[in-house]
């Protein structure tokens, strides 16, 4: 190269151009001045430097995007270019359709072999527009950025921040994270990315760990299990985040719950059977599975369930998965228990008192009853009292419950330590093996512990007589200790007392009395009614009613003539004398004594017919006046037929009438 003369005004820097070099390799240059001395080159000092042949840029650099926009500035990011010499790079703005560049820079390559991506501001832009961003390397190739491939984003808007997402809830929990989703929110701008952020108590929410994310659904892990979490979701866009963010929810990272514990039998059927389970404690389940076989599972969330259409009596063995909100689903452990479809015990309604003494009551009910019973137990108290106080449990087979095998148990016991005449309320109560508990009560007794009777019976009476039995009546007296059941001691009465007899055992009598049969016609009898309460030492002899005679008799015979005293025309007044023996009552009675035969009246007796008997009437005494009433007709100057017949206590009513003729007549 040659310089020009040295009178001319210095060129401050001279090109040279070598060619003929290979792209690539390593050059050392040098250049070497010299003047118009003979000497030329020789002496001179030489400059010396390297350099590499480069070719413009092949490769368009990578991961651009506008990483924020803020009041007309916008921020690119790209990953720095290392495969090739690249020593800076153009970036341009233009509006987006158009071919009009609003903005043009050069960055130059980070020197720092650290960095890892390039930051350009891009600065004058102008809200509401949208924009296209293009980024060019360049090496130190003469053609600079004209050959070399741009990168570009399209179509960036310049908008403001978005509204807060919706709809955020906990889809997913584990022991130490906690799954989030969430709905954009249908306004614009739209968001184009979301920071998920969280808080425990009253602080700020944050997002340490938790970098921004695109979609709607973010998992946050690295939690505290057990700790009580609120969390927000915050959307944006190029020009940053809205700072009011989502509505709140609320979750507690857990681990799955412990298995529950305990099944109990609630009720059996012969095709069902309902149990419960105590629940785990903590973390508490929200649900459970219930398994009872391959193909047999069901869900609740209760801690209960009852399992129907089973076969009677074949065993069926439950499995209870308890799980929460973690997402890992069921516990896999469960509780386990194998119940037997069975019918309940029943209630006891045989139950009754069969008797007392003064400090116990004894008790019986139908072994029938205890069927499918393993366990009875008494239960009593006092009338007054609102509770009932327990005697030990009775067993009556094992737990195995073996069907058909006869119960061990006693159908008959005494309920002992009472106390003499209280009145106690008593019941029995069953359960059977498979832990229902016991049934509802069935009949309930009323008992008082007493002494034998203190009191006889009273007003004792003859009711009737006959040939060879008397017929006694009285009443019980009152009182707890009262007799409840009775029998009759007789004795033959001729001056003295003959050997003493005693009935059968009667209950409190009806308004029939009580029968005393065997006895011999017209002989005198002594009676006195013994009563016996439900004192199981029984009749107290020593208490006994007053005695008091009768004897057996037959009915009364015919009375003496009956004499017509008097008569008018509707009348008839009569007379007669008893009959030998007791008499209690005369009844009188009245036939016609005629009848219209082929047109004439002719007496009965002529015709051998039988009279009608029409009641006048009854009386104690020995004199009676008929009289025209009703069915009995008396009509002067018609003769009728009268007979007055006799009766006692014999139950056979009364005896033979004594008849006569009388004719009712008019005065004169």
């Amino acid at each position: 190269a040659t310089t020009p003369p040295p009178w001319d005004p210095p060129t401050p820097t001279l090109v040279a151009n070598v060619t003929g070099l290979a792209t690539g390799s390593l050059y050392y240059m040098r250049v070497t001045p010299r003047s118009a001395n003979s000497s030329e080159y020789a002496g001179v000092p030489i400059a010396t430097t390297t350099g590499t042949p480069v070719a413009p840029a092949s490769q368009p650099v990578a991961g651009l995007q506008v990483v924020s926009i803020l009041n007309g500035r916008a921020t690119l990011e790209w990953f720095k270019a290392t495969a090739e010499p690249v020593i800076s790079y153009l970036v341009q703005a233009k509006v987006a359709g158009t071919e009009h560049f609003q903005a043009t820079m050069e960055v130059p390559q980070p020197s720092e072999p650290a960095a890892l991506v390039v930051n350009a501001a891009v600065l004058g832009l102008t809200d509401g527009l949208n924009y296209d961003f293009i980024v060019t390397p360049r090496t130190l190739h003469a053609l600079a950025y004209a050959s070399a491939p741009p990168s570009v984003v399209l179509n960036i808007s310049f908008m403001g921040v978005p509204m807060p997402p919706t709809g955020l809830r906990v889809t997913r929990v584990t022991a130490d994270s906690v799954a989030l989703a969430w709905e954009q929110h249908p306004s614009w701008p739209p968001a184009t990315t979301y920071q998920p952020a969280w808080r425990i108590g009253n602080v700020d929410f944050a997002s340490p760990g938790v970098p921004p994310t695109p979609g709607t659904e973010y998992t946050i892990t690295g939690l505290l299990r057990g700790s009580p979490y609120e969390f927000k979701v915050y959307g944006g866009t190029l020009a940053g985040f809205e700072r009011v963010g989502s509505e709140t929810a609320f979750a507690v990272p857990t681990h799955r719950p412990l298995p529950a514990s305990r099944i109990r039998v609630l009720s059996i059927g012969s095709g069902s059977v309902s149990f419960e389970w105590d629940p785990p404690l903590y973390p508490v389940a929200t649900s459970y599975l219930i398994q009872s076989g391959a193909n047999s599972s069901a869900v609740t969330a209760d801690s209960s369930y009852t399992a129907t259409g089973l076969e009677p009596g074949v065993p069926v063995t439950f499995t209870v998965f308890a799980r929460n909100v973690n997402s890992l689903g069921f516990e896999p452990a469960g509780v386990t228990a194998t119940l037997t479809p069975i019918p309940p015990p029943g209630p006891v309604d045989s139950l009754a008192v069969t008797g007392v003494s003064t400090t116990s009551v004894f008790l019986s009910f139908s072994p029938l009853e205890l069927e499918n019973v393993t366990v009875y137990k008494v239960q009593f108290k006092r009338v007054q009292d609102a509770l009932y106080e327990d005697r030990p449990e009775v067993i009556c087979r094992d737990d195995a419950m073996r069907l058909g095998v006869p119960p061990v148990c006693p159908t008959e016991l005494e309920l002992a330590g009472l106390v003499m005449g209280v009145l106690y309320n008593v019941r029995v109560l069953t359960r059977n093996a498979n832990d229902a508990g016991y049934r509802p009560i069935g009949r309930e007794v009323t008992a008082v512990p007493i002494f034998k009777p203190s009191s006889p019976a009273v007003n004792p009476r003859i009711l009737e007589l006959s040939v060879s039995s008397v017929t006694l009546g009285f009443e019980p007296p009152g009182g707890i200790d009262a007799p409840t059941h009775f029998r009759i001691a007789y004795a033959p009465y001729n001056g003295t007392l003959g050997p003493e007899l005693v009935t059968a055992e009667e209950p409190s009598p009806a308004a029939g009395g009580v029968l005393v049969p065997g006895l011999v016609l017209n002989q005198t009898y002594q009676f006195q009614i013994l009563g016996r309460n439900l004192n199981t030492e029984g009749y107290a002899d020593a208490v006994r009613s007053l005695p008091f005679f009768a004897k057996p008799i037959p009915r009364p015979g015919r009375t003496g003539a009956v004499v017509v005293v008097s008569v008018t025309a509707d009348s008839v007044s009569l007379e007669w004398s008893p009959p030998s023996g007791p008499v209690t009552m005369y009844r009188v009675e009245v036939a016609e004594d005629t009848a219209f035969v082929d047109g004439r009246r002719v007496r009965l007796s002529e015709f051998g017919l039988a009279p009608r008997w029409e009641v006048a009437g009854e009386t104690t005494a020995t004199s009676f006046t008929a009289v025209s009433r009703g069915a009995v007709v008396l009509t002067a100057g018609l003769p009728v037929l009268v007979r007055v017949s006799a009766r006692n206590l014999n139950v056979e009513g009364y005896g033979d009438g004594t008849v006569e003729r009388a004719t009712p007549i008019a005065p004169p």
